[in-house]
């Protein structure tokens, strides 16, 4: 008899129990994914960041131009939780070639984790001759902040 009441109990409230089962991990999944600290530099294919150094006073970016043109990068922006900086830029990007990037904050990031948008403006040159119209790549920056 208590095995028979045993099995209605689970047959009863077995399916409860495998669902709180089921969102107790993804919660714990969620947040255990929320809480990585892998550094990340993501832009779109055109315009590739390849690696990336960040400090609480620099940073420095290794790009490469995958249009079919050469690109005069303008302008960086990069936006996050409390912090903005702009850098006028004016590094010609050759088609197909990868170049170094460094950037020198004006004030210092104080925080351990860096989350920021980055934005290039940039001009296309096809031929050798830059256009008069600029354009603009988003992204997004991730990254622990190394010490110095």
């Amino acid at each position: 008899m208590k095995a028979q009441a045993a099995l209605e109990f689970l047959y009863t409230y077995g399916f409860v129990i495998i669902l709180a089962l089921v969102v107790i991990s993804l919660i714990f999944h969620y947040f255990s994914l929320s809480l990585s600290t892998a550094p990340q530099c993501i832009l779109p294919y055109y315009l590739r960041c390849e690696n990336f150094y960040l400090n609480s006073t620099h940073l420095i970016l290794n790009i490469t131009n995958n249009f079919n043109y050469d690109l005069n990068l303008t302008q960086l922006t990069l936006k996050g939780k409390d912090f903005t900086h702009n850098e006028s830029l004016g590094v010609l990007v050759e088609r197909g070639k990868t170049t170094l990037i460094e950037v020198e904050f004006s004030r210092p990031i104080t925080t351990p984790q860096f989350s920021a948008q980055l934005n290039f403006t940039y001009v296309p040159c096809p031929g050798g001759e830059c256009i008069n119209e600029s354009y603009s790549i988003i992204g997004y920056l991730s990254s622990p902040v190394e010490s110095g």
